[in-house]
């Protein structure tokens, strides 16, 4: 995923969780359910999403772009830093997963209300 990349977020993604680049490298070994597990999520996201944008009359860009970020902040980075507050991880963790939870819903929502 572009967002963990170590130009962009990686490297302090990496030191949020409190890991070395060699922890994470020996983890990627074994990563692929990981992988299906997050094209599934999108999808259903998306999928929702869709059916959110459906609902509304018409909504334009704009208002994909509202509904995706207040539906990402209630949804999922108030879950987030819920369950991040309470296992004991930094804040620079909940910060940069619930940015990429709410980056990743606005492009779909973009995407959604385009190619429709």
């Amino acid at each position: 995923m572009l967002w963990y990349a170590k130009f962009l977020f990686g490297k302090q993604w990496i030191a949020a969780m409190g890991k070395t680049e060699a922890e994470i490298t020996e983890l990627q070994k074994s990563i692929g359910p990981g992988y299906i597990i997050a094209i599934v999520g999108a999808f259903l996201s998306a999928l929702v999403l869709a059916m959110v944008l459906g609902a509304l009359d018409n909504p334009g860009v704009g208002d994909a772009i509202v509904s995706a970020i207040v539906l990402s902040i209630a949804f999922q980075v108030a879950m987030m830093a819920r369950g991040n507050l309470f296992q004991g991880a930094k804040g620079a963790l909940t910060m940069i997963n619930g940015l990429n939870a709410i980056v990743v819903l606005v492009v779909q929502a973009i995407l959604i209300t385009v190619l429709r």
